[in-house]
């Protein structure tokens, strides 16, 4: 069975957001995907905006 390329992308997702959490960053995530951002971070003088892609 192959995984469908939404289920792919989530998985990434998941996994930086797992690697975010250990590392203790404060981050956001939206909940519609409308212009391609899947998480803000905050550092310490302004905020990131994150886009993660899986291959």
């Amino acid at each position: 069975m192959i995984k469908a390329t939404q289920t792919t992308g989530k998985e990434g997702e998941l996994k930086v957001i797992s690697e975010l959490l250990k590392r203790c960053f404060e981050f956001y995530t939206p909940l519609v995907d409308i212009v391609g951002i899947d998480c803000i971070i905050k550092t310490e003088v302004e905020y990131k905006e994150i886009q993660i892609k899986t291959r």
